[in-house]
């Protein structure tokens, strides 16, 4: 979603803050979506797993033991030719889909380009999803200090709420 500026007032509001709207539209204008994107995207990797080689990690003992619903599901999927993938951010793995995590159901994922349940298909719309909400937090985060700059450029006051808990 493109982040808007009712988006930024509100998650500064979240924050303790209170901004101009008119203020949250200008600082949203300094950021650059495009290339915040690019760069989180950049920051993924998929791996696939046929079942018949070693893991992208570990031994096929750690995905493929059947004492939970994804390795149950692994299990399944490859023992109908279907392939799992490993999605990794910055060189750490951040999951493992034994099926399309974007279609209801236990749909199997394939390794036969073309098909609509390729796996590349199904990583791209993790990724996506992904990249999606830490691409809107770091707007939201970018966008919040440049309007506080502005606020204060501009001798705007805004307000802040000291936010205590209680223990």
């Amino acid at each position: 979603m493109a982040v808007q500026s009712i988006d930024l007032v509100l998650f500064a509001s979240r924050n303790g803050l209170a901004i101009s709207n008119k203020i949250a539209k200008e600082a949203l204008g300094f950021i650059s979506r495009a290339t915040i994107e690019a760069t989180e995207k950049a920051k993924y990797e998929v791996k696939v797993w046929d079942g018949k080689t070693d893991p992208p990690l570990g031994t096929s003992d750690r995905w493929l033991h059947g004492n939970d619903g994804s390795s149950l599901s692994a299990i399944e999927a490859i023992k109908n030719g279907g392939v799992v993938y490993f999605l990794y951010k910055n060189g750490q793995m951040k999951s493992w889909q034994p099926h399309r995590a974007d279609i209801p159901g236990r749909i199997h994922m394939v390794n036969s380009p073309g098909d609509s349940n390729h796996w590349e298909t199904a990583a791209n719309a993790h990724i996506a999803r992904d990249v999606e909400q830490d691409v809107d937090e770091q707007v939201l985060k970018s966008a919040l200090d440049k309007a506080l700059d502005l606020h204060e450029a501009r001798g705007i006051p805004y307000s802040a709420v000291l936010i205590t808990t209680k223990g």
